[in-house]
């Protein structure tokens, strides 16, 4: 794993293993490619915000962006039956 993204990991400690992971492979699809540049954004709020940018030459450029929202358990206090851990996926 990138520094990079060991240390935003770091920072979620409100999520469980198997939520790590299923992050952690939607941002490995983005760092795959060497000729991606690609930006992590955790917000407290738990939102979790991936951008890459492709290079292919100077006029031609693409980009793909992806947002998780994961929610913490602290939103979750009020009911316990209400699902602790979940994400979803936004593509634009």
């Amino acid at each position: 794993m990138k520094p990079i993204l060991r240390s935003a990991f770091a920072s979620l400690e409100f999520v469980n293993d198997h939520l790590k992971q299923y992050i952690l492979t939607v941002v490995q699809s983005h760092v795959a490619a060497v000729e991606r540049n690609v930006l992590l954004m955790i917000r407290a709020t738990g939102v979790v915000s991936i951008s890459s940018s492709m290079n292919t030459e100077r006029t031609d450029r693409s980009t793909h962006s992806q947002q998780l929202v994961v929610t913490s358990p602290q939103q979750h206090l009020a009911n316990p039956n209400e699902i602790v851990f979940g994400a979803h996926q936004k593509c634009s």
